[in-house]
C-alpha cells in the first residue's frame, strides 16, 4: 500500500493498492474521507481501478482463477447500523486452471464463466454481510441473487435465480430453465460452498 504524500495533509487520503496471492495480483486505488464533525466517526471510502487477475479461489471440488475489474463506495456514520456500500464488477471471470479445463471434471467440459457486469450492494453489521442485491449479466448466464455471509465461521447462505444462456450450464440443470431460469440456493462454508438448483 502507497500513500500520495500530497493526499496526507488533507482530508481525503489517497492510497495505490497492490497485492500479489499465489500466482494472482490485485491493484487498484483506494480514497477515504474521515469527518469530524458533524459526527466523529463518518467515514466515506471509494475505489476505482481496482484490477484482479487469476486470483485463485478453491473449493472442495474445484479451482478457479478469477480475474475483474471494478470500483464501488463504502460509507458509514456513528448512528447508522453499520456501512454500507456498492461496487461495481466488470469482465468478471471465474476459469478453470489450464491444467484442469481438459480433465473432464463434472463441469462437463466448461471451462469457465464470464459475466460483462455484476452490480452489488450490501450492508456491514458486526461479522455479517448482507447482500441486498447482486445483479451479475453476461453472455454465459444472468444471475440474480442475495443473502448474507459470516465472516467468524465463514459461513453463506445465498439465494435467488439464475437463467443461463450457454449450453453447457443449461445441460447441469436439473430441469429446462426457460426463459424465467430456476431458483438457486448457495449455502456451506466460503470454501466449500454447496450449489442447488431448484
Amino acid at each position: 500500500i502507497q500513500a500520495s504524500l500530497p493526499s496526507l495533509i488533507r482530508k481525503e487520503k489517497a492510497l495505490t493498492v497492490s497485492a500479489e496471492a499465489a500466482r494472482g495480483t490485485i491493484t487498484g486505488g483506494i480514497k477515504g474521507i474521515s469527518k469530524e464533525a458533524p459526527g466523529a466517526g463518518s467515514l466515506n471510502l471509494s475505489f476505482s481501478g481496482l484490477t484482479a487477475d487469476r486470483l485463485p479461489y478453491r473449493t472442495d471440488q474445484f479451482q478457479f482463477e478469477i480475474s475483474f475489474q471494478s470500483a464501488g463506495s463504502l460509507t458509514a456514520e456513528p448512528d447508522g447500523n453499520g456501512p454500507a456500500g456498492e461496487a461495481v464488477f466488470t469482465h468478471f471471470t471465474a476459469a478453470l486452471p489450464e491444467s484442469e479445463a481438459g480433465s473432464g471434471s463434472a463441469l462437463k467440459g466448461f471451462s469457465e464463466l464470464k459475466f460483462d457486469r455484476i452490480d452489488l450492494s450490501y450492508t456491514m453489521a458486526s461479522d455479517t454481510i448482507t447482500i441486498s442485491s447482486c445483479a451479475a449479466r453476461g453472455r454465459h448466464a444472468d444471475l440474480d441473487i442475495q443473502g448474507d455471509i459470516r465472516l467468524a465461521d465463514k459461513k453463506i447462505r445465498l439465494t435467488g435465480q439464475i437463467r443461463p444462456k450457454a449450453h453447457e450450464l443449461k445441460a447441469m440443470m436439473p430441469r429446462n430453465p426457460g426463459k424465467k431460469g430456476i431458483p438457486i440456493q448457495i449455502t456451506g462454508r466460503i470454501n466449500a460452498p454447496r450449489i442447488r438448483f431448484r
